[in-house]
């Protein structure tokens, strides 16, 4: 069984989730979380970690208050699914993995036109939901998601 590990990252300044944009692969043309595939002798959280800096350059140090939240089985595949907290939108520096990425607050995710989600991630956003407390009333929301939407049409 093929394990995989992942994590929503909420930036506590404007309390809104980085979504990824694959680019490779089955899940290609959906949006999801920073994660990957469990190498040899790793653990969960270990692989978690390692992806995300792989696929966004944001280092183990820049993520804080990490906890699991929830698993996704099926019969060739257990997806673990962290949450953890960045202080500030980080221009996430991308793999060959993705193709684009997004910083969505919790309100417009599964929402927004053109931010087709993989239905297992989409179960997971009411767990993500509840976790998530701040409040945010910034004029600078969904900036970059316009921005990466205007981009397209040039």
């Amino acid at each position: 069984m093929k394990k995989t590990a992942g994590i929503a990252l909420v930036c506590t300044k404007t309390c809104r989730v980085l979504f990824l944009l694959k680019a490779t692969g089955g899940s290609s043309g959906t949006w999801g979380f920073p994660g990957g595939t469990m190498d040899e002798g790793e653990t969960y959280e270990e692989t978690m970690y390692r992806e995300t800096e792989e696929e966004t350059g944001i280092s183990r140090s820049q993520i804080s208050n990490v906890k699991y939240l929830a698993d996704v089985k099926s019969d060739k595949k257990v997806f673990k699914l962290y949450i953890g907290e960045i202080g500030d939108e980080i221009d996430p520096v991308l793999s060959d993995e993705h193709s684009d990425y997004a910083w969505v607050s919790m309100e417009k995710v599964g929402k927004i036109d053109g931010l087709p989600m993989k239905p297992s991630n989409m179960g997971l956003l009411p767990k993500i939901s509840s976790e998530v407390k701040c409040v945010s009333n910034s004029l600078n929301e969904n900036y970059h998601f316009l921005k990466m939407s205007f981009r397209r049409f040039y």
